[in-house]
């Protein structure tokens, strides 16, 4: 008997030993598959794994980028920068921009008009003046510049005027190319520092200097020639005048013909003023 079993434990441990090789036994129990590159990327334990924040910089997606894409002016000063004044995406179009406030800018439109601005602007009710004002935010919001603008218009009486009408600026008026025009509204009155020179898109004025207004320097009426209320265009009778200003002057911008007016079937330009 014992020679039979001393006989048979070689092939037992050959048949167990064939068995590991092929993988028949099961795994130790809770071993866990890892792939190896997972491992290598990962760390060289399974429970390794990366945080949120490793995972973003290892994909070139840092938490100063997402940062950056949420505030993109958070690096600006909103109280110089011309692009981003005051808030994020504002922007100056006469380039100055002080403690968060941009420079008010004057332009004349590059379209022309005859006396009947009621009927150019299209808009009932309001009169001339508030004619004057819808043609020059129209050409403001055709450049794509932003803010409030209103004409620098007269209608027969004082409460008609810019010096009613303006939230008169205490700060420099400036044209579209950022040269000074004015130190404020009451430096209108003086010799301009420079022309009034340039359109709404910041082109010259091709063509004519002349633009409508019958205001004197401080932006009173004076209310010798309006066409009608900016009503009509007809050129006779002589009354049916409105009274100019030529751009091409920083003293008689306002008032180009102290003697009369132009007779209202002329086609001029509007003088508009950022409020």
């Amino acid at each position: 008997m014992m020679r039979r079993r001393s006989l048979w434990l070689p092939i037992l441990l050959a048949v167990a030993g064939w068995g590991a090789a092929c993988g028949t036994f099961a795994p130790y129990e809770g071993a866990q598959d890892v792939d190896p590159g997972d491992a290598a990327d990962e760390g060289s334990f399974p429970n390794d794994a990366p945080t949120a924040d490793a995972r973003a910089e290892r994909d070139g997606q840092g938490l100063d980028a997402t940062k950056s894409d949420a505030d993109p002016c958070s690096n600006i000063d909103l109280g110089t920068n011309p692009q981003n004044c005051g808030t994020c995406g504002h922007v100056c179009s006469t380039k100055v921009c002080v403690n968060g406030t941009c420079d008010p800018l004057v332009f004349a439109t590059s379209a022309t008009f005859n006396g009947n601005l009621v009927a150019a602007a299209q808009r009932d009710g309001g009169g001339g003046a508030a004619s004057a004002d819808a043609l020059c935010q129209d050409a403001a919001a055709a450049a794509g510049v932003q803010g409030k603008f209103m004409a620098w218009i007269c209608a027969g009486t004082t409460p008609i005027s810019p010096s009613a009408r303006f939230a008169k600026a205490t700060r420099p008026y400036r044209n579209r190319d950022g040269t000074l025009i004015a130190n404020d509204y009451g430096g209108l009155g003086s010799p301009l520092q420079s022309t009034i020179h340039g359109t709404e898109d910041g082109g010259p004025l091709v063509g004519t200097t002349i633009a409508w207004g019958d205001c004197t320097g401080q932006g009173v009426a004076n209310g010798s020639g309006d066409c009608l209320g900016w009503t009509v265009s007809v050129g006779a009778p002589f009354n049916n005048a409105g009274n100019v200003g030529d751009l091409s002057s920083n003293v008689g911008w306002f008032q180009a013909f102290p003697d009369g007016g132009s007779k209202c079937d002329q086609s001029y330009r509007l003088l508009c003023f950022e409020q």
